[in-house]
């Protein structure tokens, strides 16, 4: 279920990937959890 614009934009970025921003997130959430620690 990817529409065109996504597909031709992570071509012209292959650095950022879905799966590369999905990482960024977890990583961010996982930061947050260790500061309540």
């Amino acid at each position: 279920m990817e529409s065109p614009a996504l597909s031709s934009e992570q071509k012209s970025r292959p650095g950022r990937t879905h799966l590369e921003l999905n990482v960024v997130k977890l990583k961010a959430e996982i930061d947050r959890l260790k500061g309540r620690l």
